[in-house]
């Protein structure tokens, strides 16, 4: 199982005090393994995947890295969220520490629909 380790949306210059209130999120693969990341409570689940993708944890083989973020798909309480939409918006809880971080599942495709179009299945 991966050590957990956090990680924010904000860049080193502009890094809020370390008490400012987060969204933090245990991110789970199928693998089992997980790391945990914080955010801003206004970033968008499309920019949380592009800033997963952008530090997919060296560990996490299986599934590896997909060739862009928009193989990812976020799962929370048993609803896939929207690439538009926030995280405060579809009620992940927000606080200052993140010893107990939400737990969101990560789904990987692995190929396109598109891709596998041009795929004969009955050989």
């Amino acid at each position: 199982m991966t050590t957990p380790m956090s990680q924010t949306a904000a860049s080193p210059a502009t890094m809020p005090d370390a008490t400012t209130p987060k969204v933090h999120l245990r991110v789970l693969i199928i693998s089992g393994q997980y790391h945990v990341y914080s955010f801003e409570p206004e970033t968008t689940v499309g920019r949380v995947k592009e800033l997963i993708w952008s530090m997919w944890p060296s560990e996490w083989t299986a599934p590896a890295q997909p060739t862009a973020p928009s193989r990812l798909k976020v799962l929370y309480s048993g609803r896939v969220l929207a690439d538009d939409s926030t995280l405060l918006s579809n009620s992940l809880p927000v606080s200052a520490s993140n010893e107990n971080p939400t737990v969101v599942h990560l789904s990987v495709r692995s190929f396109s629909i598109n891709e596998a179009e041009g795929t004969n299945l009955n050989p």
